[in-house]
């Protein structure tokens, strides 16, 4: 059973100003609860199947889809550690407050193009 989602809980507003419109639009209107950067740590819960952005290399992300979920206690809090299918036989764990994972969305598309860390358009 797929993990009900949960709403970001706090980040800070950017606008982008070489994006694609439609892109440009979603960043302006995003309010309060988006990434500002690329590597800020957005705190939002994914469900099995839910389409993602990881960072599995320092050059570029990757896109990828969220296969499972499991808490760790890490110093006394409980953090989501989520289980990401890449390309053919690559997976790999990634928590949300390290700022590697990211929804697959509008916003987050225009700030990754923004830092030259995806090519690819989905317009």
């Amino acid at each position: 059973m797929p993990r009900p989602r949960r709403q970001p809980l706090e980040t800070q507003r950017n606008g982008v100003r070489s994006t694609p419109p439609k892109e440009r639009a979603a960043v302006e209107s995003a309010g309060p609860f988006q990434p500002a950067h690329p590597e800020d740590p957005w705190p939002y819960s994914f469900g099995d199947g839910d389409r993602v952005w990881v960072a599995f290399n320092r050059d570029k992300w990757d896109h990828g889809i969220v296969l499972d979920a499991t808490d760790r206690w890490i110093q006394g809090k409980r953090v989501a550690y989520y289980r990401v299918h890449l390309r053919r036989n690559t997976y790999a764990w990634f928590d949300l407050l390290s700022g590697k994972i990211k929804p697959d969305n509008d916003h987050v598309r225009a700030l990754l193009r923004k830092h030259g860390l995806i090519n690819e358009r989905k317009d």
